[in-house]
C-alpha cells in the first residue's frame, strides 16, 4: 500500500495588527512610592505638592509693585512698543480670575478663571479685544491705574480689591464689610469683603465698567464673585496716544 502523503507546510504568512508603540511615561510617572505607611504618603504627596508651588510661583517670579494708586501688581512679559499712560487708548485683551489656591501673595499662583477676552475660552474668538481710553472711568479703578506704565504686548497681572473692582461704591449699603462691622484682609493686606455681605448683592455688582463678560453664564459666575479680590491677566496689544 502506498504511505499516506505529509501534510504540506503552509506557504501563506498570516499577519495580525502591530502592537502599538511603547509611549514614553509622564514626567515622575517612575518614581514608585516608598511609603509604608499613611504618615510616609502624606510627606511624599507634601513634598510633590511644594515642588508643583514652586513650579507656579517660578513663572511669576518678578517682585511684586504698586501703581499710582496702591493697586498691587506684577509683570508677566514687559513688552517692547509704546507706553500706556492716562489718555491713551489702549487695546486690550484679558482673563478675570480668582486668586489661586497656591497663591502667597494674591497674584502668582494658579488661578480659575471666571470669565476672559481674546484666548477663545468664553464665547469669544482668538484674538478678539476691547479698546479703550486709560483715565476716563470705562475700567474698573484698579485696572484703570494699574495698565498705566505698561509697554504694548506686554502682560500683567492686577489684583483687583472689591471697592476698586466691580463693587458699587456708589451706594452706602454696599461698603459695609459683613456682619457686625468685621473686615476680612487678604495677603497682600487689602480689605474684601465675603461674598454675600449685603442683602442687596445684585445692587452692589456695578455692570457700568469694563471688564465685563459676554454671556449669561459668565455674567453669573462674576455676580458670586465681584464682592472678593480677583486678579486681572491683562494683555496689551497697542498704545495710540
Amino acid at each position: 500500500a502506498l504511505a499516506a502523503a505529509a501534510p504540506l507546510p503552509a506557504a501563506a504568512l498570516v499577519q495580525g495588527n502591530a502592537p502599538p508603540p511603547k509611549k514614553k511615561p509622564p514626567p515622575g510617572a517612575g518614581r514608585s512610592s516608598k511609603a509604608t505607611n499613611i504618615d510616609e504618603a502624606m510627606a511624599a504627596g507634601e513634598v510633590r505638592e511644594n515642588e508643583m508651588e514652586a513650579d507656579v510661583e517660578e513663572r511669576y517670579a518678578g517682585p511684586v509693585m504698586r501703581s499710582s494708586k496702591g493697586d498691587p501688581y506684577r509683570e508677566v512679559d514687559i513688552g517692547s512698543g509704546a507706553v500706556a499712560s492716562a489718555g491713551s487708548e489702549v487695546t486690550i485683551m484679558y482673563r478675570v480670575m480668582r486668586l489661586g489656591k497656591r497663591s502667597r501673595d494674591g497674584i502668582s499662583g494658579e488661578a480659575q478663571v471666571i470669565f476672559s477676552r481674546g484666548y477663545g475660552e468664553d464665547e469669544d474668538k482668538v484674538g478678539d479685544n476691547v479698546s479703550v481710553i486709560l483715565g476716563q472711568g470705562a475700567l474698573v479703578e484698579a485696572l484703570d491705574t494699574g495698565i498705566e506704565g505698561m509697554k504694548s504686548g506686554g502682560k500683567r497681572r492686577v489684583f483687583v480689591s472689591p471697592q476698586r473692582g466691580w463693587k458699587n461704591m456708589r451706594l452706602n449699603y454696599c461698603t459695609y464689610d459683613g456682619a457686625g462691622g468685621g473686615q476680612r484682609r487678604d495677603g497682600l493686606g487689602i480689605i474684601a469683603g465675603g461674598p454675600g455681605s449685603v442683602s442687596q448683592a445684585e445692587d452692589c455688582f456695578d455692570a457700568s465698567r469694563l471688564p465685563q463678560p459676554n454671556n449669561y453664564a459668565a455674567t453669573r459666575r462674576l455676580a458670586r464673585r465681584f464682592d472678593e479680590g480677583l486678579i486681572v491677566e491683562v494683555e496689551l496689544v497697542n498704545v495710540k496716544k
